[in-house]
């Protein structure tokens, strides 16, 4: 599911992890910069700022009181492009999933975390990022582990209304 706000595109995604694992879910959001520096190279390529929240299972990542002032990391992996036919000349950069630590719960056991960071890609293409690994939270029995995965895309299209 996505919400489109603006030139922000955010996607909320929920998901399942594997008991006394890591993963409990996340957001990742994406907005095209527009300022003097968001283009270069000959309006080759524009800044992106990804900004992602995730939470993980908190005793595989600890937070707390401290954590939030002295910038503790949490989490793990990288958000990779996907490459397909439209894109495989084009080299798209991974894009570090780990977060700061920004808030707990020791109640409901988990860590949350989030970054923003600058990425400098190709304009007129549609980027598909992919972010996975295993082991969801059961929510319910008899539900057990499985993979998981994040999927978003990123579109470096003008918009109709030139923004």
């Amino acid at each position: 599911m996505h919400l489109t706000i603006g030139n922000r595109v955010y996607y909320f995604i929920m998901f399942k992890n594997k008991e006394n694992m890591n993963f409990r879910g996340g957001t990742i959001s994406y907005s095209i910069r527009n300022n003097a520096n968001a283009t270069i190279v000959n309006g080759q390529n524009v800044s992106v700022l990804i900004t992602q929240r995730h939470s993980w299972n908190r005793a595989t990542y600890f937070c707390n009181n401290t954590n939030p002032v002295s910038g503790n990391v949490i989490g793990e992996n990288v958000l990779a492009a996907v490459v397909n036919a439209q894109n495989k000349l084009r080299a798209y950069p991974a894009i570090n999933a780990s977060v700061r630590c920004t808030d707990y719960s020791a109640e409901f056991q988990y860590s949350t975390g989030e970054s923003s960071i600058t990425a400098v890609l190709p304009v007129n293409d549609k980027i598909e990022y992919l972010y996975k690994s295993c082991c969801w939270i059961p929510l319910l029995p008899p539900d057990s582990a499985s993979d998981w995965s994040l999927r978003f895309f990123i579109n470096t299209y003008k918009r109709s209304d030139g923004t």
